[in-house]
């Protein structure tokens, strides 16, 4: 019985964070000591041209705000990627990419090797993949740096949605948490039902710990019906970083956790501002602080 009102609990608090997302506009965004000059930071440009499911001015405009008022100058990279318009960004950010109507891959093979080419010049990737379907469109591009995604939901049946990782406990000890300067040291980070991925040379930042499976199911609906088949997704990853060549590379398995969405009917917070995410505004700016090569990153 215990087990049947877990599994309950986590399908309510899956199936809002799921559908019916929108931008959070009241959520705190502001940042005490900006790591740049307002608009004369390094320049960060979110992917828009692969159906991605958070796009600058949509459900990644809190995180974009988040970057402006750190002082990152922030637009929208559109189209497909190649040499010319990688040479517009310091950081490019792909925040769930859509499979596409013909084939499993958002990337085209020429996107992918200049993506790689200009990473290995000195350019940063962050790189993330929600749950099913979004992890499996973005799998071959991640597999050009190592990384392996399960197109699957990352679920612990008896956490109710709640997926965090403490320093000791799923959160690495890593420059992103350590901090650098004036920047805090993160203990504690929430994710919200997201992917998992294996990548061995990678350096791990999120680790799901014990109880967690990967759920092959079609959508949300699924999860329960799906889950006693469902193959250990204990220690797999939800967070990693790469170096490559000159450049850096952030691999996340859920987007939710850097942005502040509201979901469902009531209007729950989730990302930034949410119970339990109170630290996570900072662990995005230090991310992002360790892609951008901040001064003791």
């Amino acid at each position: 019985m215990r087990l049947i009102l877990g599994l309950l609990a986590l399908a309510a608090a899956i199936l809002p964070a799921v559908a019916q997302q929108a931008a959070n506009p009241n959520a705190d965004l502001s940042v005490t000591s900006p790591a740049y000059p307002a608009d004369r930071g390094p320049r960060v440009l979110i992917d828009e041209g692969h159906a991605n499911f958070h796009t600058l001015d949509g459900r990644y405009a809190p995180f974009a705000r988040l970057l402006r008022n750190d002082g990152y100058r922030v637009g929208a990279h559109r189209g497909r990627i190649h040499a010319e318009t990688l040479a517009e960004a310091d950081v490019l950010v792909i925040a769930n990419a859509s499979p596409p109507q013909v084939g499993p891959s958002a990337f085209l093979p020429l996107e992918i090797a200049s993506l790689r080419t200009w990473i290995e010049a000195g350019g940063s990737l962050l790189l993330i993949a929600d749950h099913r379907p979004y992890a499996g469109a973005t799998a071959e591009l991640a597999a050009a740096f190592g990384v392996t995604f399960r197109n699957a939901y990352a679920v612990h049946p008896g956490n109710r949605g709640e997926d965090l990782f403490r320093i000791g406990a799923g959160l690495a000890d890593h420059p992103v948490t350590a901090g650098a300067q004036d920047d805090a040291p993160v203990t504690a980070v929430r994710s919200f039902t997201g992917s998992a991925f294996t990548a061995p040379d990678a350096r791990p930042l999120l680790t799901l710990g014990e109880g967690y499976l990967a759920v092959e199911a079609e959508d949300a609906d699924g999860i329960e019906a799906a889950m006693a088949a469902a193959p250990s997704a204990a220690g797999m990853l939800q967070g990693a970083s790469i170096e490559l060549g000159r450049g850096r590379i952030v691999v996340l398995g859920e987007a939710a956790m850097l942005t502040s969405q509201l979901a469902g009917p009531q209007q729950r917070v989730t990302g930034i501002g949410a119970p339990g995410a109170e630290q996570n505004k900072q662990f995005a700016l230090n991310l992002m602080h360790w892609l951008s090569r901040r001064r003791g990153y």
